[in-house]
């Protein structure tokens, strides 16, 4: 799908374990650039996993209705959290200050 298709509805997965409080809103923000927010779960929090020692995580799950197909939709969540601060590594279980996923 691409720009000008009919739109689609999909999930986001959000988490941050680095300044969440601050880091979750402005993602918020940025994601309603991508589409339309049409929904947000509650935030939970959760322990890491396979990262003793770090923070919990702080998480939700957006309802997102956008004209992107799935390609250009995850390049730019990529594009978003390097912009909110988000830097990719080895160690695939390091805090972070935002993840976005692509859930459904």
């Amino acid at each position: 799908m691409s720009r000008g298709a009919e739109p689609v509805r999909v999930v986001v997965a959000v988490g941050s374990n680095v300044e969440p409080e601050r880091h979750l809103p402005r993602a918020l923000r940025r994601l309603a650039g991508l589409g339309r927010l049409l929904a947000l779960s509650r935030v939970w929090e959760t322990p890491p996993v396979g990262a003793p020692g770090t923070p919990s995580f702080l998480n939700a799950a957006v309802l997102l209705s956008t004209r992107l197909g799935p390609a250009e939709l995850r390049r730019r969540l990529r594009e978003l959290e390097a912009a909110l601060g988000r830097r990719r590594g080895p160690a695939r279980n390091a805090p972070r200050t935002i993840d976005l996923d692509l859930v459904l």
